[in-house]
């Protein structure tokens, strides 16, 4: 039976794969970012709920409480200083801290709670998205920067509902993400169970293509499913009206999207914990770095969008420069220097060079709180 170090290595090594889609969307584009749609992304919002649920676990109710605000804090900080940068990445990083307050709520709810929330807020927030992006006026940004802050409703009518990633839609997959781990994840006694989590995500799928298609057809708007093909070729968004909300894209801020997406990312994670529960898997030297430079994604992005500035210097110089190179730079630079820093430190340190400033601070604020007591128990949380 796979161990809890399996779960870890598995959710570490899906996390550095969401990071190197996400390096091919902002590095090289084209035919390679519409393969990978926007599965990328997705995978990391899906692996924020994984992560507090996996969490949640180790610690009281107070202090898993803490734990999430102070991680939403320091994502949002270093979200909006590196939004700053105006590069050509649309950074998501305050988008997942809206995510992280929402699954730190949720791993300490039931299932069938966290379940209807999600089902909810994926029927009505694409409407809602949709009419509050009609009534707001300005400028939408891909991203929320400090700067914006000088208007506090505009940016957070933005960071919800009309970035590339609202964050009111992406908490629907946050909570996905911690559904799926106290479903299909190893835990108190209980196997992994990447099939069922395989036929769970393809379920999803085929619930958000088919359920499209139908809606479609029952409307007399077959027309439609054309013009999504087209613009899914062309790289280029649909029209912002009613009509998309029953169609299917990647970054489309509708229903179907969102089951296609979520679904998807669960099959990423299912074939990633298949794997990691093989011992010669999991001990291979790539699965090891990979689940190492996994544990720092927050570090990882970061250097990564600091090298966006001088890589536009670079294809302003080279214009002809291939893409896949940059991305290789990128690649080689985030995983020496991360590699270096976690064989080079000693704990606490090693975790990160972001990680272990966030951690420090989660450890201040639940120092006083001891473990979760057993189920069962008095003071166990309902």
């Amino acid at each position: 039976m796979p161990s809890a170090t399996t779960r870890v290595v598995a959710v570490d090594v899906a996390r550095c794969l969401a990071l190197l889609g996400i390096l091919v969307n902002h590095l090289v584009g084209g035919l390679a970012s519409a393969i990978l749609w926007d599965v990328h992304a997705v995978l990391f919002a899906v692996l924020v709920g994984v992560g507090a649920q996996l969490g949640s676990t180790a610690h009281r109710r107070g202090s898993t409480v803490a734990a999430g605000a102070v991680r939403a804090t320091a994502l949002a900080v270093v979200g909006l200083s590196l939004a700053e940068l105006e590069t050509r990445a649309a950074i998501v990083l305050v988008n997942l801290a809206v995510v992280t307050l929402a699954v730190t709520w949720a791993a300490r709810r039931s299932t069938v709670v966290v379940g209807a929330v999600a089902v909810g807020i994926a029927l009505v927030a694409p409407v809602l998205a949709h009419l509050a992006r009609g009534e707001m006026q300005g400028p939408w940004h891909p991203d929320v920067a400090w700067s914006d802050l000088e208007d506090p409703t505009h940016a957070l009518a933005t960071l919800l509902v009309a970035t590339s990633y609202p964050a009111l839609l992406w908490t629907v997959l946050g909570l996905l993400g911690v559904l799926a781990a106290r479903a299909y994840l190893p835990g108190d006694g209980r196997p992994a169970r990447p099939a069922a989590l395989a036929l769970t995500g393809l379920g999803l799928v085929l619930v958000g293509r088919v359920g499209s298609i139908l809606a479609l057809v029952l409307t007399g708007r077959t027309a439609l499913l054309e013009a999504e093909q087209q613009a899914a070729l062309e790289e280029s968004a649909l029209p912002d009206d009613l009509d998309r909300l029953s169609l299917v894209g990647a970054y489309l801020p509708s229903t179907p999207s969102l089951l296609v997406s979520g679904g998807l990312a669960l099959l990423v994670l299912a074939g990633v914990l298949g794997l990691c529960r093989s011992d010669r898997v999991r001990g291979s030297l790539v699965v090891r770095a990979a689940a190492d430079v996994g544990s720092m994604t927050l570090s990882a992005y970061a250097l990564h969008v600091l090298m966006l500035p001088g890589t536009e210097v670079a294809l302003d110089a080279w214009p002809g420069l291939d893409p896949w190179w940059l991305y290789l730079a990128h690649v080689t630079v985030i995983a020496v220097a991360l590699l270096t820093w976690r064989r080079t430190l000693r704990r606490p340190a090693s975790v990160g060079p972001l990680e272990w400033p966030t951690r420090a601070a989660i450890s201040a604020v639940t120092r006083r709180s001891g473990p979760t007591p057993a189920p069962g128990s008095p003071r166990h949380p309902a």
